[in-house]
């Protein structure tokens, strides 16, 4: 290579000319410093791309997950409502059938009574024909 000061061809690895003795900087060192630096600066650079995508994506997944739990507990909820309001409509049924069960049990005495009178009334025929 050569001085950049005087001119004059040196050693390749050098650092000071020898017939000048000023300081030459290997153009080779630097270009390969610049290489290797623009490499670590991208890495850097790519890892925090990948490191906020990540953590995006591991942020959407949680919310994606609370999104489910929360519909998840919305149904049970509306299983629970649905299950008391059958429960409701269960014992009103029942209530119900109760009441048909007084009533028919009233049917019941109304008839033996209105049966009783029957027989009344025609043992009282019977009595008034037979004088």
């Amino acid at each position: 290579m050569k001085c950049k000061h005087c001119g004059k061809e040196i050693a390749n690895d050098s650092k000071f000319c020898e017939f000048c003795g000023k300081q030459v900087h290997n153009k080779r060192i630097l270009g390969i410093f610049g290489v290797v630096l623009v490499v670590v600066l991208s890495a850097v650079v790519l890892s925090v791309i990948y490191y906020k995508q990540e953590k995006k994506d591991r942020q959407e997944l949680e919310e994606q997950r609370i999104a489910d739990s929360i519909a998840q507990v919305e149904k049970q909820q509306r299983i629970q409502d649905s299950l008391e309001l059958i429960k409701q409509a269960q014992m009103e049924a029942e209530r119900q059938v109760e009441e048909a069960k007084q009533q028919v049990e009233e049917a019941k005495r109304e008839t033996e009574k209105a049966k009783q009178k029957q027989r009344e009334l025609e043992d009282a025929a019977m009595d008034f024909f037979a004088w």
